[in-house]
């Protein structure tokens, strides 16, 4: 792939600048990718994506970073945005189960005002957490899909979505108390 961009860049300085840290920041940047988006192959494309636009924008704008952490900061930065962008328009798409619709559409039974009270809290402060919390979250507590359901609706393993859990209602506790969990 550094070929096809080096062959897009014009001058020798960019192309030399492009291609120094394109080598030295690549594998970083998809094992970052990879650790947001728990898939090798989505984690590329992202990084791919990112250099992709360092040369539309221009290598001048990340050459006149003064200094090596800048250019670091700047593309992790970058990787990070577009991996959680990648994250949402997923779950956008992701397909709700048939079988859970019903329960979707209402996922209260209850003319209790005080139960409803409690469970828009919930709803709300769950849509305030990070998307990488909240989406899990919201299936998990609200809608009362299993692990392994929420797994299969993110494409994720069901490891992960417990891990996410477990973080999420963290957060949660520290927003709500120890009594909603």
């Amino acid at each position: 792939m550094l070929s096809v961009f080096l062959s897009v860049l014009e001058t020798a300085e960019d192309k030399s600048f492009f291609e120094q840290i394109y080598i030295k920041y690549r594998t970083n940047l998809i094992r970052y990718a990879i650790s947001l988006l728990l898939n090798q192959w989505d984690a590329e494309d992202v990084v791919e994506d990112v250099f992709a636009s360092v040369i539309r924008v221009g290598t001048s704008k990340i050459m006149s970073l003064e200094d090596e952490t800048y250019v670091s900061n700047y593309l992790s930065a970058a990787v990070r945005n577009r991996s959680y962008s990648k994250l949402k328009r997923d779950t956008e798409r992701a397909e709700v189960p048939l079988e859970n619709a019903e329960r979707l559409a209402a996922p209260l039974h209850t003319e209790d005002p005080a139960a409803i009270n409690e469970y828009q809290l919930l709803k709300n402060t769950i849509a305030e957490l990070p998307q990488l919390y909240a989406d899990i979250l919201m299936f998990s507590l609200v809608y009362e899909l299993t692990a392994g359901q929420i797994a299969e609706l993110f494409g994720l393993t069901p490891a992960a979505v417990r891990k996410r859990l477990e973080r999420g209602k963290e957060v949660l506790r520290k927003k709500l108390g120890e009594e909603y969990l």
